[in-house]
């Protein structure tokens, strides 16, 4: 009977050293899990930074080229609006050479010769008016190119502060994600 007794407690310590050990071996591969589990979420999230700084740079590359692009248009514009300038200059240059050559023959004229006299008149008048009307056309398409200009302007400088935004606030994001 001892020996029987002797026997059973032996078999009870090694179930519960068995059981003990199921215990640690269970503990132990659920953390190994959840080790993995956190490398798996922590390589996701490094992933994805990865691409945002990717879309970060596309979009700043982008906003580099719009910026670019709406330089260039500047550039036209003010080419444009000196055109033009030149154009109304050279057009009210033309306008007082030929009033002064029809000045000139209505000066030249006999007094008394009254309807050649009118018809000069009237010929200076037109030509006045017509100048008027061309200079005023010219001036009217100078101004607005100016204004084109100035809003492109703006809307360039409204680029740049959007573009300069954006990438400080992803070095933000990006310092954030580092710290």
């Amino acid at each position: 009977q001892a020996g029987e007794l002797e026997a059973a407690k032996i078999a009870q310590f090694a179930a519960r050293q068995d059981e003990e050990l199921r215990q640690q071996t269970a503990a132990a591969e659920a953390a190994a899990k959840q080790a993995k589990e956190a490398e798996a979420k922590e390589q996701q999230a490094e992933a994805k930074l990865q691409d945002e700084v990717v879309a970060d740079t596309k979009q700043l590359a982008q906003a580099h080229t719009q910026v670019a692009a709406l330089q260039q248009q500047k550039a036209a514009a003010a080419g444009r609006a000196q055109s033009l300038e030149g154009q109304l200059n050279s057009t009210q240059a033309d306008a007082a050479q030929r009033e002064k050559v029809l000045t000139d023959q209505l000066n030249g004229l006999n007094a008394t010769d009254a309807g050649k006299l009118v018809a000069l008149q009237h010929q200076l008048t037109a030509q006045q008016s017509k100048d008027a009307g061309v200079a005023s056309q010219l001036r009217h398409q100078l101004a607005q190119q100016q204004q084109k200009t100035q809003a492109e302007e703006q809307d360039l400088r409204k680029s740049l502060a959007e573009a300069d935004a954006e990438v400080t606030a992803q070095q933000t994001v990006n310092a954030t994600f580092q710290g």
